[in-house]
Order: structure tokens, then C-alpha cells, then sequence
């Protein structure tokens, strides 16, 4: 889709604004606007009158991210419109994008349409004067500034008296190396401004050396409760800022905060947001490319932490967050741990918790893809894919010894106990009930103390598992067992005996068929007990 631009007449900075017939009163409001005619494409119907269009500012031809941006919905007529860019936003076009000597330029899109593309905006002849908006009388503030001899002494100061702008006048001293030191007490700002056209800096500190420590703006304070430097906006719409730090150099800080204290809890950068979906600290990196990062911290102590996420008050039933990661990128890492050390029992990323319910860890994919990946060296050796499934190149190793079924019991679950000797029950599918008579055929398998695998044809959150109990159907168990049938001793062939959950040597070899529960593989000379058998359904 493109766009033919009839008219751009007039960026209206600071400076002679032409007009038809205007009284000369410095008390005229002039708009923050630009006026903007077009022509709208044979995409749009015909009979339509209106149509959205976004209006875009860029600081170059092509590529980067839009500096500003607004909607309107704008009147059409004969296939034209005119609006006035800046007319929906409450403070206009943002004239402190044109404080500088950059070019600028716009990008006009109609509403499902493909980007036209930019048009450079150009000044009208007289609004050139602007360039010279930052002098007085044609000289910069510097020139007003009585200055030493560069060859004088170290030492010596010269008292400097600093023109009156609007309602203050400061008195300070300046050393010989060219720094000035303000002294006195002041109620106001520097400089007051009234007309909505200045956007420019309300004081502006320009260090030209090229070389050494320059410092532009420093501010020191001996108050216990003091602050260095304060930056306040009042206005409660539109995209302020309090304080903009900006470097140029490619290993430049935009913001730098440095606390010298060797002990308390003091910190470098601070940031405090009341509003409910504030950011007390936010870090944009903005470019579309490159390994760029939003926000970076880094710890030189061998106890300190990097970056530090903490919510301090309760909950209240919300759910809060100490760190959050997002990527909108494609492949993005939303969260991303390295410990590049090669030795140590270092670790990437840690998750803990002190709450009895918490959670250490928690993986979502709410697409759900894979859940999690192992990865060791550049090959992956397990994952977990969207419906629980684990696969590991390596097998799985536990402490249990045993392989179990999670099964429901007949009666209350309370009434049975890791060891139980289990019996298909008669009466009800899929259930198991205590041995009670010797050389039964129903034989299931033993109540598992400690299963190495437990399956289940249920979820792992189904509350029908609360219902059942997990038996060792092969594997390693501890099993009751009873003597009533002789001592037991190693080797032995076990099958359930009349004693109720228990089990007992098999000496009838008629009756051992589809009666064995397994071998005993500890020894019971007399009485009852709890030894390891080996589960061997027979």
C-alpha cells in the first residue's frame, strides 16, 4: 500500500511560526502538530469516509524502532484526507525528538495495510531559526561564566556570578581545571519554563574534552536523608521520564550508579513504582538485532548475587513473582543461567523453596510441547514430552527396588500397611483385598514399602490415587510373614498363609502352583516378622 503525500507543511518547533494573521504575544499556545495530507489507496472502498491511519517516527530511512507513534481516525473525501499528526495525543508530537541536529522521518500506514514507505520531514524556511534556540544573544551560557587563566595556580579560585534566569541567580567558585562549584541555596529551578514549545534540556551541561574522567553533571550531598540528584515529572499522562542517562560510546553507561559504603545494605541503582503494574526497575534493550540485554547484573564478591529478585510482602492469595523472564523472539530463552566456572559444584539455575507445599521447580508449555530437556555437552539424553512421557538415554535409577501397580483395596485404605500380602478380591473388578487362607490362587503380589516404579492408569493428580495402594507385583519387598508353617529360611518358596496379610513357607508342592508369592531372601527362625523377599508371581 502506498501513500501520496499532497502536503507536509510546517514542523512546529521552537522558533517563528508563519501564519495569516497572529498577534504578537509570547502567551500564544502553539500546537504541537503537523499537518499531513494524503491520498488512500484503491484498496479502500469507495463509498468509505473514514479510515484508521498509524502515523510513525523514525530516526533513520529504514529499519529501526518507531521513536513515536499515534492512531487516527481520519475524515476521507474524495479519496483524500488531511489530518494534523499529534492532534490524538494529550502533549502532541514529542518536540524533544527534534532537539537535535538528526533527521527524522515519517511512516504512514493505513490499518491492514502493508508500511509505505518513509518520508524525511523538512523545516519551513523561517522555522530554521530554531537552531540557534539554545544561545542568548547569539552566545551559549558558557560565555557569560567569568573564567581563570588556564596558566593559573592550581590553587586559586575565582568567585563567578551566573547571569539571573528567571527567578534565581547562583554564586560559586571555579577551579582552573574548568569545573564550576555551585554554592548557596535555591528555591526553584535554574530557569522557568511557561511556553509549551521549550523541550528542550531546562539546563543543559555540555564537557566537549575528548579525553579524561569529564564529569557533564555532578551532585553531591552531606544529608544523612539527602539526595544526589532528583528527577521528578508531575504530569500524570503521556511517556515521562524523570531522569534520562544516555551514552554514545560502545562501552559507554547510559546510567551509572556507584555506592562506596564497605558495609549496610546500600545500593547503586534504585527504583520504586507505586502503580499496580509498575516496574520499580525496567531495561529495555530496544535494537532488533544483535546480542543485546535488557537488564545486566553482575556480582565481583565471592557471597554476591548478580541480579536479585525478591517480593516482600504477603501474597494476599496472589501469585507473586521475585524474577520473570520473557521473550518475545524466535528461538527465545525467557530464562537463561550460565556458571562458567570449570571447577566447583557450581550451578546454572536453582529454584527454592521453604514452604511444606512449594515447589522447587515448576515447567510449563502451555502448547504443550515437551516440558523439559536434558542436555549434556550438545546432545540431548532426556526429556519429558507434553504428556508426562520421560525418555532417558541413560535408564532411570532409583532407590526403590521393586516394580509396582497402583491398585484400589477393598474397605478402608487405612486398614492396610506396606508388607500386606494381597489377594485378588472376588466380589469387585480391579481390587485387591488381604490374604486370609494358606496356598491361595488369587495371589496378587505385597503391599510395596518404597516402590521403584509405580504405574497407573490414572493421572498423577487424580484423586482416585488416594483411594488405592501401590503393590509390588516383581522386584525386591518387604514382606510379613508368619512361621506357622515352619522357619523360614533363605531360598524358600512363600505363599499366603491363614494368618490375615501374611505369608508362609510352601511345603505341599501339589498345592505350590499359581499359589507362590516369591522367595524369602532373609531368614525367620520362629514367630512373625517383616524380612525382604524376592517377588516371583508363580
Amino acid at each position: 500500500m502506498r501513500f501520496r503525500a499532497l502536503v507536509l507543511c510546517g514542523l512546529l518547533l521552537s522558533g517563528v511560526v508563519l501564519a495569516q494573521s497572529a498577534p504578537s504575544s509570547s502567551t500564544i499556545s502553539v500546537p504541537h502538530v503537523i499537518r499531513y495530507s494524503g491520498t488512500v489507496p484503491l484498496t479502500v472502498p469507495a463509498g468509505q469516509t473514514e479510515v484508521a491511519v498509524r502515523f510513525r517516527l523514525y530516526a533513520a530511512a529504514k529499519g529501526g524502532t518507531a521513536l513515536w507513534q499515534e492512531v487516527q481516525t481520519v475524515t476521507v473525501q474524495d479519496r483524500k484526507f488531511t489530518a494534523l499528526i499529534g492532534a490524538a495525543s494529550t502533549e502532541g508530537v514529542p518536540l524533544y525528538w527534534f532537539s537535535s541536529t538528526q533527521a527524522r522521518w515519517l511512516e504512514v500506514q493505513l490499518e491492514n495495510e502493508l508500511s509505505n514507505s518513509r518520508i524525511q520531514l523538512a523545516s519551513v524556511p523561517y522555522a530554521l531559526k530554531a537552531a540557534d534556540a539554545d544561545l542568548f544573544g547569539g552566545r551559549r551560557i558558557s560565555d557569560f561564566v567569568l573564567r581563570t587563566n588556564a596558566n593559573t595556580d592550581a590553587a586559586a579560585k575565582t568567585n563567578v556570578t551566573y547571569a539571573t534566569l528567571g527567578a534565581n541567580s547562583f554564586v560559586g567558585d571555579q577551579g582552573v581545571n574548568g569545573s564550576v562549584n555551585v554554592s548557596g541555596y535555591v528555591n526553584t529551578a535554574l530557569a522557568t519554563v511557561a511556553s509549551p514549545l521549550v523541550v528542550n534540556q531546562l539546563l543543559w551541561v555540555n564537557s566537549t574534552a575528548t579525553t579524561g574522567g569529564v564529569i557533564s553533571v555532578k551532585a553531591e550531598n552531606a544529608s544523612s536523608s539527602g539526595t544526589g540528584i532528583m528527577g521528578i515529572v508531575t504530569s500524570a499522562t503521556g511517556n515521562t521520564v524523570g531522569v534520562i542517562g544516555r551514552s554514545d560510546s560502545v562501552v559507554g553507561n547510559g546510567v551509572y550508579g556507584v555506592t562506596t559504603a564497605a558495609s549496610g545494605s546500600a545500593e547503586a541503582i534504585s527504583g520504586t513504582a507505586r502503580a499496580l503494574q509498575g516496574h520499580g526497575v525496567g531495561g529495555y534493550a530496544v535494537n532488533t538485532s544483535g546480542t543485546n540485554v535488557g537488564v545486566f547484573g553482575k556480582s565481583y564478591s565471592s557471597q554476591g548475587t548478580g541480579v536479585w529478585g525478591e517480593v516482600s510482602p504477603p501474597a494476599n492469595g496472589y501469585t507473586t513473582y521475585g524474577v520473570v523472564g520473557k521473550t518475545h523472539g524466535y528461538p527465545g530463552i525467557a530464562l537463561y543461567g550460565v556458571a562458567d566456572a570449570a571447577s566447583g559444584n557450581n550451578i546454572g539455575v536453582m529454584g527454592s523453596v521453604t514452604s511444606s507445599a512449594g515447589t522447587g521447580g515448576v515447567f510449563v508449555n502451555a502448547a504443550s510441547g515437551n516440558v523439559l530437556i536434558g542436555v549434556a555437552g550438545s546432545k540431548n539424553v532426556f526429556r519429558v514430552d507434553g504428556t508426562g512421557k520421560v525418555f532417558a538415554n541413560g535408564g532411570v535409577q532409583n532407590s526403590g527396588a521393586d516394580f509396582a501397580e497402583s491398585i484400589a483395596v477393598r474397605g478402608n485404605r487405612a486398614a492396610y500397611e506396606p508388607g500386606d500380602v494381597l489377594v485378588i478380591d472376588e466380589d469387585t473388578n480391579r481390587e485387591v483385598t488381604l490374604s486370609s487362607e494358606p496356598y491361595s490362587t488369587l495371589i496378587a503380589g505385597v503391599y510395596s514399602t518404597k516402590p521403584g516404579t509405580l504405574s497407573s492408569p490414572h493421572g498423577i493428580d487424580s484423586p482416585a490415587l488416594e483411594a488405592e495402594v501401590p503393590m509390588a507385583v516383581i522386584g525386591i519387598v518387604p514382606c510379613k510373614v508368619t512361621t506357622e508353617n515352619g522357619p523360614i529360611h533363605r531360598g524358600d518358596l512363600l505363599v499366603t498363609s491363614s494368618l490375615r496379610g501374611y505369608a508362609m513357607k510352601g511345603t505341599d508342592r501339589q498345592r505350590l502352583t499359581g499359589a507362590i508369592v516369591g522367595k524369602a531372601l532373609q531368614d525367620l527362625p520362629e514367630g512373625t516378622g517383616v524380612i525382604e523377599i524376592l517377588v516371583t508371581l508363580q
